[in-house]
C-alpha cells in the first residue's frame, strides 16, 4: 500500500519556484547559502555581501532532536557529521534518532513514518512540556 499518488497530487502546492531555484542553487554550490538574487548589488542590499552568505549554524539556539538516515541522499550523513553537527552550539542537539532504512522522502511520506517519526516526535513533545497523557488512545 502507498500514498505516493495523494503526495504527487500535492506536490507544489504551497510552494513557488522561487524554493525550487533556491535548491538548484545550493545543489550548484555544494553548500547551503541564502537566495542567489543574480545581481550583486541586489544581493549587497540584501545580506551585506555581494554574493549570497552560508548559513550560520551557529546561530541556532533552538532544542533539536535530530532524525536522520545513513541512506539520505540530499542531507548526508556527512553533511550532517561535517558539516552541521560541528557547527551548531554544543548542547543544542538534545538527541540523535538515527532511521537507518528511511531515505530522504521517507521521513515525510513513508507508510511507517507514523511509527517511527511523527509518535517519538509527539512524545518528546509531551515530555518536554509535561503534557500528560490522552485518557483515550487509538
Amino acid at each position: 500500500q502507498t500514498r505516493i499518488p495523494v503526495y504527487l497530487s500535492q506536490l507544489n502546492g504551497g510552494t513557488s519556484t522561487w524554493i525550487y531555484l533556491h535548491f538548484a542553487q545550493i545543489q550548484q554550490a555544494q553548500r547551503a547559502v541564502h537566495f542567489d538574487y543574480g545581481n550583486p548589488i541586489t544581493n549587497l542590499r540584501k545580506y551585506g555581501s555581494m554574493s549570497p552568505l552560508p548559513y550560520n549554524y551557529s546561530r541556532i539556539h533552538t532544542e533539536i532532536y535530530l532524525f536522520w538516515s545513513r541512506n539520505d541522499w540530499l542531507a548526508t550523513p556527512e553533511d550532517i557529521e561535517k558539516i552541521l553537527i560541528p557547527s551548531m552550539p554544543k548542547g543544542v542537539i538534545k538527541d540523535s534518532f538515527e532511521v537507518p532504512e528511511y531515505n530522504h522522502l521517507d521521513f515525510g511520506i513513508a507508510t511507517t513514518a507514523g511509527d517511527r517519526i511523527y509518535r517519538p516526535i509527539i512524545e518528546i513533545i509531551r515530555k518536554d512540556h509535561h503534557i500528560p497523557l490522552c485518557a483515550a488512545k487509538n
